[in-house]
């Protein structure tokens, strides 16, 4: 699998021992393209580290939670997303406050369901990066695991005035936080939904 930065992963499962010349020339390429976004401004430190870094991690991939179960997160609202090598569905909610007077106020929530990653890494990258959108006042990340590498994090944005991001992990048919009532019985229904033939 590719990923939106263009490079091979190291996670490849067939891969023909390369020389020492082709090595160099790879290696090369590689750095030479990074630097080139950095210069052009696509990129920062922080992404060129995610980058390298992503190079020696292990991918989590529990991306079977997607192929046959693709009408059922559609129905849910949710689209395909990716950053990186991360990949996922993701949903926009939104929350009207109503008075006697009619609607009074109304926000958003991002809900992103990440199936394919790097576990704590990607998390930490998360939080370490992700802005604040106008008018969103959640963002939940659930990563999708087969064993759990982190706790909940919460990050706040001007002291929560300008939204937070949540960062959960969960292993499809555990017991979940709270927090994730509404995502964790729909990651089971999914999981349920792609092993049903097997």
């Amino acid at each position: 699998m590719v990923g939106d930065t263009g490079f091979e992963p190291v996670t490849s499962s067939v891969r023909r021992k390369r020389s020492s010349t082709e090595l160099v020339t790879h290696n090369s390429r590689y750095y030479s393209c990074l630097i080139s976004l950095f210069q052009a401004n696509e990129i920062n430190f922080v992404h060129i580290k995610h980058i390298l870094d992503s190079r020696v991690m292990r991918m989590v991939d529990m991306s079977f939670l997607y192929g046959k179960s693709m009408d059922f997160w559609t129905y849910w609202g949710f689209e395909p997303w990716s950053h990186n090598l991360m990949r996922g569905v993701y949903r926009k909610v939104t929350f009207v406050k109503d008075s006697l007077l009619g609607e009074v106020g109304k926000y958003y929530a991002y809900d992103y369901i990440v199936w394919s990653h790097q576990g704590r890494h990607d998390a930490e990258y998360i939080l370490s990066t992700w802005k604040p959108i106008p008018e969103v006042m959640t963002q939940r990340f659930l990563f999708i695991e087969e064993i759990s590498s982190f706790p909940k994090k919460v990050k706040m944005f001007f002291f929560g005035l300008k939204g937070f991001i949540e960062v959960y992990s969960y292993v499809p048919g555990t017991k979940w936080n709270p927090k994730i009532k509404d995502l964790a019985p729909l990651v089971n229904k999914a999981r349920e939904i792609a092993i049903s033939d097997i």
